[in-house]
């Protein structure tokens, strides 16, 4: 018997299929004759389960290639629920379930010339899809494919089905370039784009609706209604919502200066101005007065809700479990962030909008205090803090009205906290009553003082061994990190500026040209609206990030250095797009390495490898940041580069260091990442 007819058709081709993904009935309808199909439940299938199916289709029958569809996220595959098996780079590794399952698959197919082809990904970053891929190659010995929609880029989509019925469409998402996650709650994940038809930026929520509650799908939909409703300069804008394959996507104003819970955070003991405070307050209050008069309780006010812009205008957001009062009936339920609910919320009482009122009491004592209003380390605790005690007063420095202002904001009868309208008319007077005499008002993040304002920073090189000469910067600016390699030099200013001096033969000042040498620092006019944070130098090349975590570089491409992709060098910086999908917090360089750590403790390295300073357990250059694979389960904290070898120190604080060892510099004995004892 010729086992590979099948129905009479010659049959090359194995489809595997899980019943949650993306368009998988489309697929399923629009196979071609002869293609072995096994569908599974993903709800209730094991790997055994899946495998066993396989066998039974197949009987004992090999194919050229596989397709694989499965739901997936920006990271990695779903392959069942039982035992939560997902399929990514670090499964591969450290779960040998999933690695004997793809081995398995592997073996159905002739050797030699197979292929594995993953369709309807969701895989955001190429990065993720170059390790997985290449992973997958060295376990399968099989070509690997992971394709965004049923057709592939190189049509692959036409081995397993009929083209004319599922070429690709226009989606929902088309005219939009995605930047990266901004964030992640209990109902989606929040996603920055750039709308390419009006170029600007904006965030869409994506919801998953397939896998939520009633409840759950109830309270993610609220979002999207009670957004329609609004229209307020200080409240985050709504553009639209659409669904798009069980996913409800909700398009939103981006607020460009993150949340007032970060900027506080990042204010370490630095009190505001009370200018500020009731600036900032007033819009606020201006925001709640609008949701108010529309019967809309928020019900979630926390300083994580409360947006701002880089120019500090205040955007209130997130309105995923407010609720609608359709009738003059109080609110039951007891939702919201536990240090902000109301003392009445917190015994089970009936509540209104002056619950809303109580936790703009919280924020305000916290924007006053840099420290939250009630703190326990348990529930109960805090709930006895909140109905019983009195919180700590507010510092001396601020005036009486102010202290008035939080006292009345956090009465624990909520008949005697001020409604909405009373603030918005009486917060102005508030600020016109302030005297400036012990304030400076802030230009930027970076507070500075009197004393600061009339100084300015001095920079020496050497001249010679025994000599030093002073830079020539310009007046009255001040450094804040100055990154210095054997070719030049590269500035940060306290405003964001960036200055460059040195050797420039490869355009690693970052100008626009490539000249021989410069000797008086000149500023980057190309960063000058790019909110620089982090400078770097190595050698011939620069590097910066901004207070958004974006990565550029400009100079030599010799050895990768700029992670870009390729091997150019570029005379002005340019955005490392590999880097766009993640929030860069750290970066440190070699001599023709860098390494990056983001927000998420995860290490990213590229360059010359020829030393092993990578971590990536070879030698070799490489021109596109890689995410390394550590050989811990430490959160790092810290990450340093030398001029061929990179350490990191964890949380627990271990250190561990790679590179090159020459008379045992590192401690280590081979060019492997291993913790120092």
């Amino acid at each position: 018997m010729d086992y590979n007819l099948y129905y009479g058709v010659k049959s090359n081709r194995l489809l595997i299929v899980s019943n949650r993904a993306p368009e998988f009935t489309t697929a399923v309808k629009n196979t071609l004759p002869g293609v072995f199909v096994v569908r599974y439940n993903y709800d209730t299938s094991s790997l055994d389960d899946i495998i066993s199916k396989i066998d039974d289709k197949m009987q004992h029958r090999k194919v050229k290639s596989i397709a694989i569809l499965m739901h997936s996220d920006e990271t990695q595959f779903y392959i069942c629920s039982t035992n939560d098996k997902v399929l990514n780079g670090d499964s591969l590794i450290d779960d040998p379930d999933i690695n004997y399952f793809m081995k398995s698959l592997s073996d159905y197919c002739h050797r030699g010339s197979s292929r594995l082809d993953f369709f309807n990904s969701r895989l955001a970053s190429n990065c993720v899809k170059y390790q997985l891929c290449l992973a997958l190659r060295q376990l399968t010995q099989c070509d690997v494919g992971i394709w965004p929609d049923l057709m592939g880029e190189e049509y692959n989509g036409e081995l397993y089905f009929n083209s004319s019925d599922i070429r690709p469409t226009k989606t929902a998402l088309d005219g939009y370039q995605r930047i990266r996650t901004v964030g992640k709650g209990a109902f989606g994940v929040a996603t920055l784009y750039r709308n390419t038809n009006k170029n600007n930026l904006v965030v869409i929520k994506q919801i998953n609706m397939l896998d939520m509650t009633a409840q759950e799908r109830q309270l993610a939909l609220n979002e999207a209604k009670v957004l329609s409703l609004l229209n307020h300069p200080n409240i985050i804008s709504y553009y639209g919502s659409f669904e798009m394959d069980g996913v409800l996507m909700i398009e939103m104003e981006y607020a460009d200066g993150g949340t007032l819970a970060e900027y506080l955070i990042g204010r370490n003991t630095n009190l505001l101005p009370e200018r500020q405070i009731l600036e900032m307050f007033l819009q606020m209050s201006e925001a709640i007065q609008c949701i108010h008069q529309r019967n809309i309780l928020h019900r979630d006010l926390k300083t994580t809700n409360v947006f701002l812009t880089k120019q500090r205008k205040v955007k209130l957001g997130d309105f995923g479990i407010s609720k609608i009062m359709t009738t003059k009936l109080q609110a039951l339920t007891v939702v919201g962030t536990p240090y902000y609910i109301s003392p009445e919320m917190c015994e089970g009482k009936q509540y209104d909008q002056k619950s809303d009122i109580w936790a703009l009491g919280c924020i305000l004592y916290e924007m006053t205090s840099l420290q939250r209003t009630f703190d326990a380390s348990n529930l109960p605790a805090l709930i006895h803090f909140i109905t019983k005690e009195n919180f700590a007063p507010i510092p001396l420095c601020y005036s009486l009205n102010l202290k008035k202002l939080v006292n009345d904001l956090l009465q624990k009868d909520p008949l005697r906290r001020p409604d909405a309208n009373y603030l918005v008319e009486t917060v102005p007077d508030f600020i016109d009553f302030i005297t400036d005499s012990n304030w400076i008002q802030e230009s930027s993040e970076l507070e500075l003082s009197n004393d600061d304002l009339l100084n300015r920073s001095v920079v020496y090189q050497f001249s010679s061994p025994t000599n030093l000469t002073p830079v020539q910067l310009p007046f009255r600016i001040q450094i804040v990190q100055l990154a210095v390699s054997q070719t030049h030099f590269v500035a940060l200013t306290s405003d964001y500026s960036i200055f460059t001096w040195g050797e420039d033969k490869h355009g690693q000042l970052g100008h626009g040209e490539e000249t021989p040498w410069k000797n008086d620092p000149q500023c980057v006019v190309l960063l000058l609206d790019k909110h620089i944070t982090q400078v770097g130098a190595g050698q011939h090349f620069s590097v910066f990030v901004s207070s958004t975590g974006l990565v550029m570089t400009t100079g030599d491409g010799k050895y990768g250095a700029l992670g870009h992709g390729d091997w150019n060098s570029v005379s002005r910086p340019k955005l490392i797009d590999f880097l766009l999908k993640v929030d860069v917090v750290k970066i440190s360089c070699g001599n023709y390495h860098l390494a990056v750590l983001t927000n998420e403790g995860q290490l990213y390295t590229w360059g010359r490898g020829n030393y092993g300073q990578l971590g990536l357990g070879n030698l070799q250059d490489c021109c596109f940041p890689i995410l390394v694979n550590l050989p811990f389960n430490d959160k790092i904290t810290s990450i340093q580069c030398g001029p061929d070898c990179t350490a990191v120190i964890t949380d627990n604080q271990n250190v561990y260091a790679c590179g090159l060892n020459k008379c045992n510099k590192l401690g280590l004995n081979r060019p492997s990442l291993f913790k120092l004892k």
